[in-house]
């Protein structure tokens, strides 16, 4: 996983492209490397597949940018959760999403990101706001 948090930095620097990468995985180690090599360039977010606090604490004392978390999993997050995350600064998406009534329901608790295969919902949702 080390060649590959290189590569990343190597492709970042190559493109300059540091402000527009975001990697996200549930190996901190992977993750606090990353942040090593890129000198804190490119944005770190640590998956949590529930346990919403635990996830938030470890992001927190990382040092990360933000917690992808699995949404409706084994623990539902809520907007209380998602302004209690964006009051210390950590940035949350959720994943994956895509039936359009749980997009609906999740755009309302204010994430930062949503993951979602649903092409074409997102794709309206951007038609929308033109």
């Amino acid at each position: 996983m080390n060649i590959i948090a290189e590569q990343i930095v190597f492709l970042a620097d190559k493109y300059q492209l540091h402000d527009n990468i975001l990697v996200e995985s549930e190996v901190a180690s992977f993750l606090n490397y990353l942040k090593k090599k890129s000198k804190n360039q490119i944005a770190c977010y640590l998956t949590t597949l529930g346990d919403f606090e635990r996830g938030m604490l470890l992001a927190l004392k990382a040092g990360y940018e933000g917690i992808s978390f699995k949404y409706n999993f084994k623990e539902i997050i809520t907007a209380d959760h998602i302004r209690l995350l964006h009051k210390k600064g950590v940035k949350i998406q959720l994943w994956t999403l895509n039936d359009e009534t749980i997009i609906n329901e999740a755009l309302l608790l204010n994430p930062d990101f949503i993951i979602t295969d649903n092409i074409d919902f997102a794709a309206s949702l951007n038609s929308d706001s033109e």
